[in-house]
């Protein structure tokens, strides 16, 4: 189910909530479902990703909070590339020359 929703439009609040209800499943392959489908939404919105942060402080499951991290770690990278930082570092190491 989780690996369902994640394929759902990231403009959907009912999957959003869905998938981090999902987060605490007592069954560990829904955990890690979920936090993959929510890694794979984009958008890198910071409600989620700290969401997912208080997740990984309490999963004690090392599968899970593989998932979790790698979840972190792609919505880091999307809300990054969105906010233009990439260009900013880019431009900086230019002027070490």
């Amino acid at each position: 189910m989780a690996s369902a929703l994640g394929n759902l439009s990231t403009d959907s609040p009912d999957a959003i909530a869905a998938l981090i209800e999902a987060l605490g499943d007592e069954d560990s392959d829904v955990r890690r479902s979920a936090a993959s489908a929510l890694g794979n939404l984009g958008g890198g919105s910071a409600e989620i990703i700290d969401i997912l942060l208080e997740k990984l402080d309490d999963e004690e499951n090392s599968g899970v909070a593989d998932a979790i991290f790698e979840a972190v770690y792609s919505l880091v990278g999307s809300a990054e590339a969105g906010s233009g930082s990439e260009g900013a570092r880019s431009e900086g190491a230019g002027d070490e020359e």
